[in-house]
């Protein structure tokens, strides 16, 4: 078949311990609730250290929302899962736009301007 892929033995090995490392962490976050077991997850810096919300703050707590179904809490700690979710599914099929340097920098823009908007705006904070 022309159009099948083969994989050596060491791809394999590599794509099997990423997929456990993932299910691992999936795990993990599933029952671990990042608000009581704050010490297991990672803080944000630039709010650790400067007191101001990044794109990426709350993510965490959205993503255990998600995992448990409340997606109404999940966009209340960020509104990015909501766009995270489609945009990986078409990173991870890889149209050759995706890759388009046009494409990455409209994506740091966006991210750029959402990180400063939700300083500003209270609705768009986490929690």
């Amino acid at each position: 078949m022309p159009g099948r892929l083969k994989f050596t033995r060491v791809q394999w090995l590599i794509a099997g311990a990423l997929l456990s490392a993932a299910a691992v962490m999936i795990g993990v976050l599933y029952f671990a609730d990042p608000e009581e077991y704050a010490w297991l997850y990672p803080q944000c810096g630039s709010y650790r250290y400067f007191g101001v919300y990044c794109p990426g703050c709350g993510i965490t707590r959205s993503l255990h929302a998600l995992l448990h179904g409340d997606i109404v809490r999940a966009l209340r700690m960020n509104l990015l899962v909501g766009a995270a979710i489609p945009v990986a599914v078409v990173v991870w099929v890889g149209p050759r736009w995706v890759f388009n340097y046009k494409f990455l920098t409209g994506a740091v823009i966006f991210l750029i301007i959402y990180g400063i908007l939700r300083n500003i705006y209270p609705v768009l904070a986490p929690g």
